[in-house]
C-alpha cells in the first residue's frame, strides 16, 4: 500500500489507501473537510491511549477508533504527531519525549494487527535542533539501551542531541511493525519557517494541527 503525500505552505496533506492524513496550522482547514472532529480537551504529555468508542475523556495523548468518516486531531509544536492505521482501526498520538519514554506508541499499537499497521511520522522537531539534558537521559538509556543509536552527546551545550522519530521507529519495529509501513514526513518543525515549534518561538505561538480519517 502507497504512501503518497505533499507538502504545502502551511502544512501537508497526503493519504494511505482509504485513509486521509495531513496537518494545517490552521484548524479551520479541518473544519472545512466537514467531518465530525475528534481531539481531547487538554493533552498532558502522559502515555494512555484510550477507544474513543467505547471511552472518551476530556484529558489523553492517544486516541484510536474503527468509526468511518470521523476525524482524529492531536496538536504538536515540535512533538511527533504519529498516524496509526490497519485497514480497519485508525490512531492519532502525542509523542514527546514523556510520553515515547512511557510508552505510548506501544500501547497504541495494541489496539491495532500489527503485520497490517502503516505508521506516519508527522512533522516534529528534528535530532539536530532537539537537546535534552543529562538528567532525562542518562536514565532513560539506562532502562532502554536500545535507544543509544537516537542519542549522541552535544559539544556546546550541557545535554544530549536526541532523535525522537528514530526511537520511535526502533521500538515499533521491535514489536513486529514492517520496516516498509512506517513513512516519515520528512519535516522539521523548528526549521520550518511556518511551523509551530515550541523549542524555537515559545509556547504561544500555535500549534499544528494533525489528523487522520477514512
Amino acid at each position: 500500500m502507497n504512501f503518497n503525500y505533499q507538502i504545502l505552505d502551511t502544512g501537508w496533506k497526503g493519504s494511505i489507501g482509504e485513509t486521509s492524513v495531513g496537518a494545517s496550522i490552521h484548524l479551520h482547514t479541518l473544519q472545512d473537510i466537514q467531518l465530525p472532529i475528534k481531539s481531547f480537551k487538554k493533552q498532558i504529555h502522559g502515555s494512555d491511549v484510550f477507544d474513543i468508542d467505547t471511552q472518551f475523556p476530556d484529558e489523553g495523548d492517544g486516541l484510536v477508533t474503527h468509526q468511518r468518516q470521523t476525524l482524529l486531531m492531536i496538536q504538536t509544536a515540535d512533538c511527533v504527531p504519529i498516524h496509526f492505521f490497519d485497514g480497519n482501526r485508525i490512531g492519532m498520538v502525542h509523542a514527546g519525549w514523556r510520553g515515547i519514554r512511557a510508552g505510548i506508541h506501544r500501547k497504541a499499537l495494541q489496539f491495532f494487527d500489527i503485520k497490517n499497521t502503516h505508521i506516519i511520522l508527522g512533522p516534529a522537531i528534528s535530532e539536530n535542533n532537539y537537546v535534552v539534558k543529562e538528567d532525562v537521559i542518562l536514565p532513560w538509556l539506562k532502562k532502554s539501551p536500545d535507544i543509544e543509536v537516537a542519542v549522541r552527546q552535544s559539544s556546546s551545550e550541557n545535554g544530549y542531541y536526541l532523535d525522537l522519530k528514530k526511537v520511535i521507529t526502533l521500538q515499533l519495529i521491535h514489536e513486529g511493525v514492517l520496516t516498509n509501513h512506517i513513512h516519515d514526513v520528512a519535516i522539521c518543525t523548528y526549521d520550518h519557517p511556518k511551523f509551530p515549534s515550541y523549542r524555537k518561538n515559545g509556547p504561544n505561538q500555535g500549534r499544528l494541527h494533525n489528523f487522520i480519517y477514512k
